[in-house]
């Protein structure tokens, strides 16, 4: 079983995991403008019709794989070979599976001008077996502390995508064929700085249990994943057949904007549920913590935005503005929702997760569908933002009946830990 990091490494890998996360938003500061300038609202719209189905079917059908790879590798029940052996097939059925779904929704999901798009489309599906295989092996890499390596694929990443889309826009070459492409295989090549970390030996241990067992931890949390990314991705889907490709062009640049500040959200999780802390005290305290930093963030780019969102997207954009205020106003509740979640599973209450998950989708499919027809992209706002203040409501309370921890002390700071945070000493306790 990995040990507990220490103290200094828990903070250092906090900070570096945080920087790895934030580069991909970040990058979005550069990549946004250039492609809301480049694609137009249409364009903008049609680049998010094809990549987010694609995207979403990338994390509905890892099917609670990486989790639960993740989480025995990360207490050695479970050994490296058999891992990797599971993830490969694993990785290849379920792109399969998941690449014959795109297929024959393709043709309900694309419509107008992007019709047109079907068959590129029909390719980005067929990488499925690939994205999720590396999906499932990046558990392995989590599971063993081998954040460096985590961190180094995002970097990798980002930084290709980044040169390709620049480089296209400066030679007059992008549109929304290439820039999908430049997002999907900049993420498979980066996955190269993966193998380091694959390739290390490890010791068997005498705890290791059968895959059988890794399969039931998976599936129990499979539901519960995919529901947490139907509700991050499925406004998105909806949107093309429902309000057209202009107000998923505006929708996506304001979804671009909001996530930015949730970015080292994802860092924490990790950080809860592979540091070897207890989580039931750990994740609470990293909720807090993180909303001491995140909330004046989004107060302030709800202010700015009507200003900075038309300067750097062009005016073409300016519809977004409200968009974007709505969904900035929950964040601070998407993030309570994934990191108290996280505890959730590694404390070992991975089925009360996958229930709180499928809640909250249901609720921002309703609210999709009943909003959207008449609003559009606001409508598509107000429904993940209601979904998310609802399902962190949830969230919060099954946290504290399992963990003993008050409701308010989960999210609300104490003086104390707000003097620590200004003295960088947040998580050493």
């Amino acid at each position: 079983m990995n040990e507990a990091m220490s103290r200094p490494a828990l903070i250092r890998q906090f900070f570096a995991g945080s920087a790895a996360f934030l580069a991909l938003p970040v990058s979005a500061i550069i990549t946004g403008p250039i492609l809301a300038r480049a694609l137009g609202p249409e364009g903008r719209g049609i680049m998010a019709a094809l990549l987010v189905p694609v995207s979403l079917a990338n994390l509905m059908f890892t099917m609670g794989l990486p989790e639960s790879i993740n989480w025995h590798i990360a207490r050695g029940r479970v050994s490296h070979v058999d891992a990797v052996r599971l993830a490969l097939v694993g990785g290849i059925v379920s792109g399969l599976l998941g690449s014959a779904g795109l297929v024959l929704i393709g043709p309900w999901l694309l419509k107008g001008d992007a019709r047109a798009y079907l068959f590129q489309y029909d390719l980005l599906a067929i990488t499925l077996p690939v994205t999720l295989s590396i999906a499932a092996l990046r558990g392995i890499v989590y599971g063993g502390q081998g954040f460096k390596f985590i961190n180094t694929e995002q970097f990798v990443g980002v930084g290709l995508r980044l040169a390709v889309l620049i480089g296209l826009f400066v030679f007059g070459l992008l549109n929304p064929t290439l820039a999908v492409w430049t997002t999907v295989l900049s993420g498979i090549l980066a996955s190269a700085s993966l193998i380091p970390a694959l390739l290390r030996t490890t010791e068997q241990t005498a705890t290791t249990v059968r895959v059988t067992e890794v399969l039931r931890y998976a599936r129990s949390t499979a539901l519960g994943t995919i529901s947490c990314f139907l509700i991050m991705r499925i406004d998105q889907a909806l949107m093309m057949p429902i309000a057209g490709a202009e107000q998923l062009g505006y929708y996506a640049v304001a979804v671009s904007l909001a996530e930015l500040p949730t970015a080292a959200a994802r860092a924490v999780a990790g950080l809860i549920f592979n540091s070897g802390r207890d989580a039931s005290q750990f994740a609470p305290q990293a909720c807090r913590l993180s909303l001491l930093g995140l909330l004046p963030v989004c107060g302030a780019a709800i202010l700015l935005s009507p200003y900075v969102l038309p300067l750097v997207f062009g005016k073409d954009f300016t519809p977004a503005v409200p968009m974007a205020q709505i969904l900035l106003i929950g964040t601070g509740a998407n993030v309570v929702e994934y990191l108290l979640g996280t505890g959730l599973n590694s404390i070992g209450y991975p089925g009360r997760t996958s229930l709180l998950q499928v809640w909250g989708s249901i609720v921002s499919v309703l609210l999709i569908v009943g909003l959207v027809p008449r609003y559009g992209g606001l409508g598509a706002a107000w429904a993940t933002t209601i979904a998310y203040f609802m399902q962190a409501i949830a969230t919060i309370f099954i946290f504290s009946n399992v963990s003993g921890v008050k409701f308010l002390d989960c999210i609300c700071s104490s003086r104390s830990e707000i003097l620590m945070l200004c003295r960088s000493k947040a998580f050493d306790r």
